[in-house]
């Protein structure tokens, strides 16, 4: 489906003009790390180019906005402010059970929802020392006052 629209913004000639912005919302709980491909407007590449550059989707909007040559400065900070192999501190919410902290109720009021606790994981660098703070249970507990799930 994504190459096919791809190929249709390149018959209707906008391709190249385009801003595209290919995400995910997360991984998994062993490799949570989130996907985040943009190719530019007036930008071709025969290959990815990659970089370890701390970004999280909060970076979405202002990059969004940036590349529509406005200020984003309101909105945060952009992809492009950040640079390969810089230290950044971060933040991971983990949805948990925890059987020491009382069950809440589900968002819709039916019942109890599944999870009850948020671990919050609090890390400097890059996958790696986040894979390793998931891994020595390095986080702090934060109740939840109710449950989408």
């Amino acid at each position: 489906m994504l190459e096919a629209y791809l190929n249709e913004l390149k018959t209707l000639g906008v391709y190249d003009n385009s801003t595209i912005i290919i995400t995910s919302d997360h991984g998994d709980i062993e490799y949570p790390q989130i996907i985040f491909f943009i190719k530019e407007k007036q930008e071709s590449h025969k290959s990815l180019n990659g970089t370890n550059a701390p970004i999280t989707l909060d970076e979405l909007v202002p990059t969004i906005v940036q590349s529509l040559d406005k200020d984003y400065s309101e909105f945060g900070y952009s992809i492009h402010d950040f640079y390969p192999d810089q230290q950044r501190e971060r933040l991971l919410y983990i949805r948990d059970y925890d059987a020491s902290y009382p069950d809440v109720p589900r968002y819709d009021g039916i019942s109890s929802g599944g999870s009850n606790v948020y671990h919050l994981y609090n890390y400097t660098g890059n996958i790696d020392d986040q894979i390793n703070a998931l891994q020595n249970y390095q986080y702090t507990t934060i109740p939840m006052v109710d449950s989408y799930f």
